[in-house]
């Protein structure tokens, strides 16, 4: 039997993210990296959805048989961050001081290695492509169907998905909410809330559940929305669970100013810009608040607020907005 420990499913938007994918984990595990030795990875296209991706998990898991899966959402088309649509959102860059060739999927791998032995039931844990959590750690074990949720700032709540519990249990999602509407309801403790990581653990009567349901209410190739309609109808038939990671610090990277604020966060940055694996030659002003990755700039000034990156031999700049 296949546990929890050894697969890893991946999507994927497109047929050129699968191949580019699946060369870097072979690279990976030909060179040893302790990490991507420990999981049998599996990736398939799924670019109508992280509902429907959640569906193919399910249909996946049950073919197979597996008890327990994980799966990394990262099929989505990445309209807000061009930078990472074309190798997927799982090869977004996390340079740090200490590690310069770091991206996502290493982050999540890591997480999921934290947390792996806690889950003590059969089910589907989902994990979002585009979030990273410092320090990532669980003191108690999951053996529910749960979100995994984090302290965060207010003002980030306001932007994002907000729990509110009671005796361990959510009892109601705010999603996007005003600042008022969030103190209003009383999600607001000392100015922070309990945030969605768009992480969840899915126990396999509830992934009966949905199974079930959607193939009764949606064709194959509808567009689902695991966030914004299957969370829900789990929440209005199942209790889900809340498990907090009590000192985590949450990072969205879903657009290009919250991507900023994560690289600023963890870098010391100099001149109020940031500049990743590059080259700068002659007569190059790079603006304010500004990001460079894998370029080799000659002969430019690069605007305050951009993203700039080189993608087939041709430097793209981007307003940060």
């Amino acid at each position: 039997e296949l546990f929890m420990a050894n697969i890893v499913l991946i999507t994927v938007a497109n047929e050129y993210q699968k191949t580019y994918l699946e060369e870097y984990i072979k690279k990976q595990k030909d060179n040893h990296i302790d990490i991507y030795v420990k999981y049998e990875f599996l990736i398939i296209i799924s670019a109508n959805g992280s509902g429907t991706a959640v569906i193919s998990a399910i249909n996946f898991k049950n073919k197979n048989r597996y008890k327990k899966l994980l799966l990394i959402n990262s099929g989505g088309k990445s309209k807000r961050t061009k930078m990472f649509s074309k190798k997927g959102k799982v090869f977004i860059p996390i340079p740090a001081k200490d590690d310069n060739n770091k991206i996502v999927l290493d982050e999540l791998l890591n997480y999921y290695h934290t947390i792996n032995n806690k889950i003590v039931t059969n089910g589907l844990l989902v994990f979002a492509a585009d979030v990273i959590i410092d320090n990532f750690s669980l003191k108690e074990e999951i053996n529910d169907t749960s979100a995994i949720t984090t302290l965060a700032n207010s003002k980030i709540g306001k932007n994002h998905g907000v729990f509110l519990e009671e005796d361990g249990i959510i009892s109601k999602f705010l999603h996007k909410q005003s600042l008022d509407v969030l103190k209003k309801e009383n999600a607001v403790i000392n100015d922070k809330v309990l945030i969605d990581t768009g992480i969840y653990f899915i126990k396999d009567d509830c992934l009966e559940l949905i199974n079930n349901q959607y193939h009764e209410r949606y064709d194959r190739d509808d567009f689902i929305d695991f966030y914004g309609e299957i969370i829900p109808f789990i929440h209005e038939r199942v209790a889900i669970k809340i498990i907090e990671i009590k000192q985590g610090v949450f990072y969205h990277l879903g657009n290009y100013k919250y991507y900023r604020d994560y690289i600023f966060s963890k870098n010391n940055v100099k001149n109020n810009f940031f500049i990743h694996k590059s080259t700068i030659d002659k007569n190059v002003s790079i603006g304010n608040s500004s990001l460079v990755f894998n370029c080799k700039l000659n002969d430019i000034n690069i605007p305050d607020n951009t993203i700039v990156y080189e993608e087939d031999g041709e430097v793209k700049i981007e307003e940060i907005i």
